[in-house]
Formats: C-alpha cells, sequence, structure tokens
C-alpha cells in the first residue's frame, strides 16, 4: 500500500489498483473567511487529476469538505463511495447532484 500526504489532514490511499482520498483540502479556501489559516504547504496539483474510488470526510470543517477540491472528484462521471457525516452528507448531495456516487453517510 502506498500512503501519501496531500498537506492538512488530506491522505492519499493507493493499493491493488484502487484509491481512497480522505479529507482532500487542495485549494487555499480556508483563507477567503480566515485570512491567517492560510495553506502553509503549497498543494501538488497533479492531485487534481485523481479518480478516486473511495473519498471519505471525516467531518465540515473547510479544510475536510473543500468543495473546491471536491468539484474535480465529483463529476457526472464520477463513481465513486462518498463516505461523509451529515451535514456534509446533505451538502455534497445538494452540491453535486448529478454523479454517479454512492453517499454514504456516517455519524461521526
Amino acid at each position: 500500500m502506498k500512503i501519501t500526504w496531500l498537506g492538512q489532514a488530506g491522505f492519499l490511499f493507493e493499493a491493488d489498483g484502487k484509491t481512497i482520498v480522505i479529507d482532500p483540502y487542495l485549494s487555499d479556501n480556508v483563507k477567503n473567511f480566515e485570512p491567517e489559516n492560510a495553506r502553509r504547504v503549497p498543494v501538488d496539483e497533479q492531485f487534481l487529476n485523481l479518480q478516486p474510488d473511495i473519498i471519505m470526510v471525516t467531518h465540515n470543517h473547510l479544510d475536510h469538505l473543500d468543495k473546491e477540491t471536491l468539484k474535480y472528484y465529483l463529476t457526472p462521471d464520477s463513481e465513486a463511495l462518498v463516505f461523509c457525516p451529515n451535514g456534509g452528507y446533505q451538502e455534497l448531495r445538494k452540491t453535486y447532484p448529478n454523479t454517479k456516487c454512492n453517499y454514504i453517510l456516517f455519524k461521526a
């Protein structure tokens, strides 16, 4: 298994041809609301081209549920399993209704 740190709390796991991303924060969206919390580690934009099999959002903070990053993953062709807690579950289903993704709600 290959494990890659994406920055912040984000990780990419790759094994047996499958990819899992957890809390992918590849924008600097937080800076728009809290300038003192701007990114400290540059983004490697190659990770925006992933087609994850599984996406996990652990909670609804902007640097965990980052719609600016997720728009690259939750496209109309995406068939990922998307695990997220209630607020995120509702938000992502509303924001990205035209995917083939299977959204799975979990209790945080």
